[in-house]
C-alpha cells in the first residue's frame, strides 16, 4: 500500500507555474514597456511547458519519499493526525 498522497492534477502544476513566469517577468517587461497582455500571453505559454516537467518532478519527490519512508518501517502519513508531532527518526547511515 502506497502511503504517499497522489501527485496535484496538471491544472494546479499549469497554474502555479503561470504565476510564478507571471511574477518572474512582469516588472522587467513594464519597465521596457511591452503590453500586460503580451506579458499574460506569454506566462500562460511559460507555464503550460513548465507544468509537465514540475508534474513529473513532483511524482519523483514522492516516490523517492515513499520509498524512502517504506525503507525505514515508518509511513508518511503516520503523523499526519497530529500536525504538532516529530517526523519519524531516520537510520544512521
Amino acid at each position: 500500500m502506497s502511503a504517499a498522497r497522489p501527485p496535484r492534477p496538471f491544472l494546479v502544476h499549469w497554474v502555479v507555474d503561470t504565476a510564478v513566469a507571471f511574477l518572474a517577468i512582469v516588472v522587467v517587461a513594464l519597465f521596457l514597456d511591452v503590453s500586460i497582455w503580451i506579458i499574460i500571453s506569454v506566462a500562460v505559454l511559460a507555464g503550460a511547458l513548465a507544468a509537465p516537467l514540475t508534474q513529473r518532478a513532483e511524482e519523483r519527490a514522492l516516490a523517492e519519499r515513499d520509498r524512502r519512508d517504506t525503507a525505514d518501517g515508518s509511513l508518511a502519513s503516520e503523523h499526519d493526525d497530529d500536525p504538532g508531532a516529530p517526523p519519524p527518526a531516520r537510520p544512521e547511515r
